[in-house]
């Protein structure tokens, strides 16, 4: 009977390891939401449970860190931090430990966004006399290359699930705040294609887990809106009314997250069930999922 027992629980031992390990892998089972907050008078970046629980500080310090983005085993969070004086790209363990920087240059870095295999780090620097581009390194920092070389501020890079594209925001001269359109290119820089045309500012695109829709922040409607369309960009469809802080699909694609008011709520794909995550002094935003 003993011996039955333990046969038993090894079994069991087993299989719930890999049941872990399989929700690891495809980025589900107790997902965290990390969001940048400035409730202690300086932007932070902050880590908690999909349902807005056990809201935890990550970095510390006076310094402004914002933009996390989670590698895809979420085991690290690329982010930007003005920590020498200027923004650059660190990287650092899903609990805070082991912050280390990345980027080194005169210019600011900010954005990041990892590849789908966790190999490389996209992200955009203002290197270029001031104008925004897109660059890519590896998740070491070595190996940077320039992705995008245009008259326009090329921002906001979010890598695709395929690995093939990036999707970002980018406005061309004379650089009005209110003239963003959603762009996406090739990995190899070759091929640029504009997947929104109007006058307003759409921009903080995201691209959904499956790869087959991206949702991002429009004033279209002369206030800011999250809106989601397909990869092609040619069905369109408004969920909530939002503030310019980004958005984020939760790893099995049925939820996004976004900003609202300076609080992180979340809602269905479709745009219902919306619910407050946050609640605190300051403003909440960015969320990665």
């Amino acid at each position: 009977m003993c011996r039955i027992v333990k046969v038993a629980g090894l079994l069991l031992a087993l299989t719930l390891i890999a049941s872990g390990l399989l929700l690891t892998a495809c980025g589900g089972g107790g997902s965290k939401i990390a969001f940048t907050s400035t409730r202690n008078s300086v932007s932070a970046i902050y880590v908690m449970n999909e349902d807005g629980s056990s809201q935890t500080r990550l970095t510390s310090g006076g310094t402004r860190n914002y933009y996390p983005s989670w590698s895809p085993d979420h085991k690290k969070i690329a982010y930007s931090s003005g920590a020498v004086g200027r923004s650059e790209i660190y990287v650092m363990n899903a609990d805070g430990s082991n912050q280390v920087r990345l980027t080194d240059n005169t210019w600011d870095d900010q954005h990041p966004s990892w590849s789908p295999d966790g190999k490389q780090i996209v992200f955009q620097s203002d290197r270029n006399a001031g104008r925004w581009q897109l660059y890519i390194m590896n998740a070491d920092g070595s190996s940077e290359t320039r992705l995008t070389d245009s008259v326009a501020n090329d921002e906001h890079p979010d890598w695709s699930p395929d690995g093939k594209s990036i999707v970002f925001a980018a406005n061309n001269p004379p650089y009005t705040d209110n003239d963003y359109n959603i762009y996406v290119i090739d990995t190899g820089g070759k091929k640029r294609t504009r997947l929104t045309d109007n006058s307003a500012t759409d921009w903080y695109p995201a691209w959904s887990p499956d790869g087959k829709h991206i949702a991002y922040i429009t004033n279209l409607d002369n206030s800011w809106q999250v809106y989601v369309m397909d990869a092609s960009g040619e069905v369109r469809t408004r969920l909530a009314d939002s503030t310019d802080g980004g958005t984020a699909w939760s790893p099995d694609g049925k939820r996004i997250a976004y900003e609202y008011k300076a609080e992180i709520y979340v809602m269905n794909a479709d745009g219902s069930e919306q619910t407050r995550l946050t609640d605190s002094t300051g403003e909440n935003m960015y969320p990665a999922w």
